[in-house]
């Protein structure tokens, strides 16, 4: 996960994760050909996510969330090919979700608690401190588990390597099929629809799930953006600012559903739910996540309500 920074609001937790930088490697260029710029993106990003293990100045959680962002802003790319392309989009957007996913536990445990620590910092009034500690100490043994195996994190880092490896191999020799920078227009509005359905489900019948499929969207919408940047005009930097926070706000939801469900099923966790006054924490967690709810549909609705065609075209 990558860096917090949590406010206080009138007692309300308001956590924002510091800006990512913006590589100018993952910008299709106006004087290249479409399909070769798409596939030299590809093939730095997947080098990208190799290299980052090697960064001997980077903590392993945050070359986790690296590479796994890497992987990200591939299916991103995927993701604007559309039917024509399937063959190549269906295999490598399962094998770049499967190589990410391999690393997820490598990042639950750092993740965690620092999601429970900012959380804790704002947005725990009423719960005993014995049970805020308590919680605090399972958390802490399950990092020191999961550091202490350093042989099975080096393998799945390995695995992640060898996966990576392999589409690198593949993706200098993509077999895409466009018309042009136009037909990414169409991938484009197509995840702009998949992003305002996902909105409006959330809005009609909220769950976990529900609001992880949005989340998914915007962050390819939003990489998407970035990776059109030079064909897309209007009001591109008010939409990159409001995908930016949309991600921030449906991240830290996620995160906080992952520590309510840990809190309540997680065996590790048993001689906490055993505390008195435990049951306020759930409680808590569950307040937090309707503020950052209300915050998402509030800015999702400016940003999803006018047709994409009407708000960012493509340029002349």
């Amino acid at each position: 996960m990558g860096s917090l920074l949590g406010t206080r609001r009138s007692g309300v937790l308001a956590i924002h994760r510091r800006p990512e930088r913006l590589y100018m490697s993952y910008v299709l260029q106006t004087d290249s050909n479409t399909g070769e710029g798409l596939r030299r993106i590809a093939v730095e990003q997947i080098e990208r996510a190799i290299a980052v293990f090697d960064d001997k100045q980077l903590q392993q959680d945050e070359a986790v969330h690296r590479a796994r962002q890497r992987c990200k802003k591939i299916r991103a790319l995927l993701h604007l090919l559309g039917e024509a392309n399937s063959a190549v989009t269906d295999f490598e957007n399962s094998q770049m979700r499967d190589a990410a996913a391999g690393l997820a536990q490598v990042r639950n445990a750092d993740a965690l608690l620092d999601t429970y620590d900012d959380f804790r910092k704002c947005a725990t009034e009423g719960v005993s401190c014995r049970v805020l500690k308590r919680v605090r100490q399972v958390l802490l043994e399950r990092r020191e588990l999961t550091v202490g195996e350093d042989s099975q994190v080096e393998i799945r880092i390995e695995g992640f390597r060898a996966d990576m490896c392999a589409a690198l191999e593949r993706a200098s020799s993509w077999a895409i099929e466009l018309d042009g920078a136009a037909h990414l227009l169409l991938g484009f509005e197509r995840s702009h629809r998949h992003g305002r359905r996902a909105m409006k489900s959330c809005r009609r019948a909220p769950s976990n799930e529900r609001y992880h499929e949005w989340r998914k969207w915007s962050k390819y919408q939003l990489y998407q953006t970035r990776l059109l940047k030079h064909y897309l005009t209007d009001s591109l930097k008010q939409r990159v600012r409001g995908l930016i926070r949309i991600g921030e706000l449906l991240g830290i939801d996620h995160d906080l559903a992952v520590l309510r469900h840990e809190l309540v099923e997680a065996s590790d966790f048993s001689s906490v739910r055993d505390l008195t006054g435990v049951g306020g924490l759930p409680e808590a967690i569950d307040e937090q996540r309707r503020h950052l709810q209300k915050q998402s549909l509030k800015l999702g609705k400016r940003m999803y309500t006018i047709g994409i065609e009407k708000r960012i075209r493509f340029a002349s």
